[in-house]
């Protein structure tokens, strides 16, 4: 099967254990998205909350993951990070995130980004691996000035369930159950 195998980026020190709630952060520069577990810190774009305390591996991907355009020069788009059931072969939860650190009035044009920098992503995932044995996909678009989209979405949300069998959801709140 020809593509990526995304699982041979993650790190151990990037599995979560025992833990009810986490931060995502993705700092400016060309350092990939961490996770932090004290917001004094750094500063947590997404939440995660994590009620069963289940272990869950954090995948950065960009600026991590290297995935190219077909012409093999140009940086595709890709989103920020990925958080999975550990151990990944359990194969039963996966969740694709894109952060967004944007004022209101910018907020559709990077929404817009976000969606098309998940689908990117997913499409580069599919070439390895196979989306189907997952129980649970869901993808986030977070954005940490407005964690709770004021609107429905709910072409967007359709369209890419229709595309993907992935629930897209716009909170900066990612609840991993």
């Amino acid at each position: 099967m020809p593509g990526i195998n995304f699982f041979e980026y993650a790190r151990d020190e990037d599995i979560v254990e025992g833990i009810s709630s986490f931060g995502i952060c993705d700092d400016p520069g060309e350092l990939p998205a961490f996770i932090s577990h004290n917001r004094d810190n750094h500063t947590w774009v997404a939440t995660v909350s994590n009620p069963g305390r289940k272990r869950i591996q954090f995948l950065p991907v960009d600026k991590h993951i290297p995935l190219k355009r077909q012409d093999g020069r140009t940086d595709s788009k890709r989103c920020d990070a990925m958080l999975l059931t550990y151990p990944v072969h359990t194969r039963e939860t996966i969740v694709f995130i894109e952060l967004k650190d944007v004022k209101q009035s910018a907020w559709e044009a990077a929404r817009r980004h976000a969606i098309d920098q998940l689908k990117e992503t997913i499409e580069f995932f599919l070439e390895y691996h196979q989306l189907v044995s997952y129980k649970k996909r869901l993808a986030y678009v977070a954005n940490r000035r407005h964690p709770h989209a004021n609107r429905a979405y709910t072409s967007d949300i359709q369209k890419f369930r229709s595309d993907y069998r992935i629930t897209l959801k716009f909170s900066a709140e990612i609840v991993f159950e």
